[in-house]
């Protein structure tokens, strides 16, 4: 089925993001989102085959310090000003349709 301004992937994903833009706005988030596209589509072309992975872009030692709490355990307080939390969760609506 061809696809509908109204289900346009920036459509889409302003209704996820609870966004309502006018159709001005609409039009430039469609052209934002089709530039940032492109540029991947360019990266995806990029000859990376004889490089090494890195697992940090620059070549360094890290420092690294105790894994040590040295913040208070505030979880109840955050708990009861959440709106809905239950067992030590929040619970948030959920944003993705089942498919």
């Amino acid at each position: 089925a061809p696809m509908t301004p109204a289900d346009s992937p920036a459509r889409r994903m302003a209704r996820l993001a609870r966004l309502r833009p006018s159709p001005a706005e609409a039009a430039r988030l469609e052209r934002d989102l089709a530039a940032i596209l492109e540029f991947f589509a360019q990266l995806a072309c990029a000859p990376v085959d004889a490089a090494a992975p890195l697992a940090h872009p620059l070549e360094c030692e890290q420092r690294l310090r105790a894994d040590v709490a040295d913040e208070p355990d505030r979880r109840a307080d955050h708990q009861a000003l959440a709106p809905r939390a239950r067992g030590g969760l929040y619970r948030v609506p959920a944003v993705l349709d089942a498919e």
